[in-house]
């Protein structure tokens, strides 16, 4: 082989490379850059090679080099950008964003890297015209539309936030995914403030126009009956959703989230069940499985899904305190008080101000002035919450104030007139002296596919 050979001189530096030599393999390159200066891959290649070498400067001059000799291009601008990230240079790498989008504008990695650069040296107002550049070039980009409808939501400017989130879910080609993102976490915001609800319903009905074929539909469609209150038409379609997306992981969260809200614990266990089939160890899943069990009295099941979620311990912290503080209830239902007890310290030691644990804190305490500050400390966090409100009530009721439990409760059913909510609005007016008014609520709930027989609850009554 002739030594003046570009494959000759190639071949060495790799053989050097390999060998982990890199100063001889950058001397190599560096000859090959002399011999063949017309080649761009030879001066790309030592510019990696020093930078592997964490040589950084040098790295920059070999791209000087090369763009003196053939002019800036898109190639050398990018590398230059990953190095002078490496080096924390952030004049610098705004510069080159700056540089690469000019020399490329369609491409939306540029202006996003811009952006957040940008963001991070406490320009907004260059990087939000950033966002309006990238829309100028692609009026389609969902990043952009997305992310300044964000913008100026935390603005408080809601009118030009919705006037980008409105264009964005009106268009096709903004990704499907990114959209139920947003729907999903607006949820919390409707439930809160009513008002918020035609809004939602106006996103939803741009989502369907812009994807009629969507297995995503199936979801908003079932959060939106959610929100009002519709829950058997909210299962309906949550249950259509995963039946033609059985992978599809947040449709299964939506569908047993919407069985908790209806307070329907065996619809929960059933649903959880399906869920578990497709994914036996989705933690989430696993409490949702639990958490019906318990309700249910499924002590075994819930047991096992509960050591399931602890023993992988790969949950979110939040997840693991409160599939701890559920295990306290747990193993009170099976009559294991000093694990009951110890779980349930173990949670609160962790997470005490998380609002679920200390509604199993409440539910575990079932009466008593302790019980009552526990589970208002959850209302202080979430007061809109049915299920907590509804232990709140189930307390006073074992503390003998069965004319709150009903004030409680009354506003409650009428808002939320789920079956469980109208069998314990009756069972407090029972105990404040008002039977026939107990017994009609009893009926609206059987009517309403409560799971209870009238007779023995008057009985045990």
């Amino acid at each position: 082989a002739e030594p003046g050979n570009y494959w000759y001189q190639h071949t060495l530096r790799q053989a050097y490379e390999a060998a982990g030599n890199y100063p001889q393999a950058i001397a190599v390159q560096r000859e090959i850059t002399r011999r063949f200066p017309d080649r761009v891959e030879a001066f790309l290649g030592l510019c990696e090679l020093y930078v592997r070498n964490n040589q950084l400067p040098e790295a920059l001059s070999v791209l000087d080099e090369l763009d003196q000799r053939t002019g800036e291009t898109e190639e050398s601008a990018r590398r230059r950008l990953l190095i002078q990230e490496q080096q924390g240079d952030q004049a610098g790498a705004l510069e080159t964003t700056a540089r690469l989008i000019e020399l490329n504008p369609f491409v939306q990695g540029y202006y996003e890297k811009r952006y957040h650069l940008l963001m991070e040296a406490g320009q907004e107002a260059a990087a939000i015209q950033t966002l309006e550049d990238l829309l100028a070039s692609s009026p389609a980009n969902g990043f952009a539309m997305l992310t300044l409808a964000d913008y100026y939501k935390a603005q408080d400017d809601i009118e030009k936030s919705d006037e980008y989130l409105f264009l964005a879910f009106a268009n096709p080609e903004v990704e499907v995914q990114g959209k139920l993102k947003i729907i999903q976490q607006m949820m919390d915001y409707v439930a809160g403030d009513p008002s918020l609800l035609p809004r939602m319903q106006r996103l939803a009905s741009l989502l369907g126009e812009a994807h009629p074929g969507s297995s995503a539909l199936f979801s908003v469609r079932g959060l939106l009956f959610s929100l009002e209150g519709r829950t058997d038409s909210a299962r309906y379609y949550l249950r259509e959703g995963v039946l033609a997306e059985p992978a599809n992981i947040p449709l299964w969260l939506d569908l047993l989230q919407a069985s908790r809200k209806a307070l329907d614990f065996e619809a929960l266990y059933e649903d959880a069940s399906e869920a578990l089939e497709f994914y036996p160890n989705q933690e989430q899943f696993l409490y949702y499985y639990a958490l019906a069990g318990e309700r249910s009295g499924r002590w075994a099941a819930a047991h096992n899904a509960l050591r399931k979620i602890l023993r992988l311990g790969t949950a979110e912290a939040a997840l693991l305190h409160r599939a701890q503080g559920l295990m306290a209830l747990v193993e009170q239902g099976r009559e294991r008080p000093a694990e009951a007890e110890a779980a349930l310290q173990a949670a609160l030691a962790a997470a005490g101000d998380d609002p679920e644990v200390r509604a199993w804190q409440a539910r575990y305490l079932r009466a008593g002035s302790e019980a009552q500050a526990a589970i208002q400390q959850a209302l202080d966090k979430q007061p809109l919450r049915p299920e907590w409100v509804d232990i709140y009530a189930q307390i006073l009721l074992q503390n003998g104030q069965a004319a709150q439990a009903v004030r409680t409760l009354e506003p409650l059913v009428r808002e939320h007139p789920l079956p469980l909510l109208l069998e314990h609005y009756g069972d407090a007016l029972w105990q404040a002296g008002q039977a026939t008014e107990a017994r009609t609520q009893w009926q609206r709930a059987l009517d309403a596919g409560a799971r209870f027989d009238l007779a023995d609850k008057l009985q045990q009554e």
